[in-house]
């Protein structure tokens, strides 16, 4: 399996809005985005599973349900299935994001279809737009800190999204497992990842897929803060997350991953 992606947004059509797919599960669909400068409003939609996107560079406006956002980089939207929306870009500066879609889309069914303005449709909730940087954190171990982004407290039923600051020789917990799928984007810094039999140094702009099951490590080896966006699909049970210990202490190479379903890419 390829664990670890880059998403290189000079790649993409400068022409509109284009994306790339950096992960396909069963549980999720994972794509790097861009909506270049002065890119007019796109058509309004619905999905039919949620949709998260952070705003990695640049600025976009965003029009949910009738009322308009302003989201720059650093920041989060969440938007529950069913949610009308439109985005443009009317700055003078390309946008990039990362869009998680949960649960993932099924094969062969479009996962979108185009809603007249004023038609605000029928969800529970709004969704939820926050335009800049989180606040909130907590640091579960020296020199790791999380700053919760979207998670259930905001209706997101099937994923949680957080940042992680890793201080220069700082470290996660050491070897473990999860039983929900995880996934890293590198946003600043250099994060060294070993999972299971693989040595990987991810830097911005990479993706690392972690499926349940496969047993991994990171730390900051670098002299320069690390920051990346942790994805939980779905977001575990706090009582459960017990199984980050199942493997601590494991100082040899590890055991090979457990075999994972994977869907191909797009």
């Amino acid at each position: 399996m390829n664990y670890v992606r880059t998403f290189v947004p000079e790649a993409l059509s400068p022409n509109g809005f284009d994306y790339t797919v950096l992960a396909d599960f069963e549980r999720c669909f994972i794509i790097g985005a861009r909506i270049p400068a002065g890119h007019r409003r796109g058509d309004r939609h619905v999905h039919s599973v949620d949709q998260i996107f952070f705003v990695v560079s640049g600025s976009l406006s965003l029009e949910v349900a009738g009322e308009e956002h302003a989201v720059r980089a650093g920041g989060v939207v969440f938007l529950p299935a069913g949610t009308p929306h439109s985005s443009w870009n009317e700055t003078s500066e390309d946008e990039w994001h990362i869009d998680i879609m949960t649960p993932a889309p099924r094969r062969g069914q479009a996962f979108s279809r185009p809603i007249a303005h004023g038609v605000n449709g029928n969800v529970d909730s709004p969704g939820y737009v926050a335009g800049g940087p989180i606040t909130r954190s907590r640091e579960p171990l020296p020199g790791f800190s999380l700053f919760d982004l979207v998670d259930k407290s905001v209706g997101s039923l099937h994923a949680a999204v957080r940042l992680a600051e890793v201080q220069p020789g700082a470290e996660g917990p050491s070897w473990h497992v999860h039983d929900f799928d995880q996934f890293y984007f590198v946003l600043e810094g250099a994060l060294t990842v070993e999972i299971a039999h693989e040595h990987h140094v991810a830097r911005p702009m990479s993706l690392v897929s972690l499926p349940a099951g496969t047993p991994h490590r990171n730390w900051n080896a670098d002299g320069d803060l690390e920051r990346h966006l942790a994805i939980l699909v779905p977001e575990p049970d706090p009582a459960s997350t017990a199984v980050e210990d199942r493997l601590h202490g494991l100082d040899e190479r590890p055991r090979m991953p457990v075999p994972v379903r994977h869907r191909q890419h797009r």
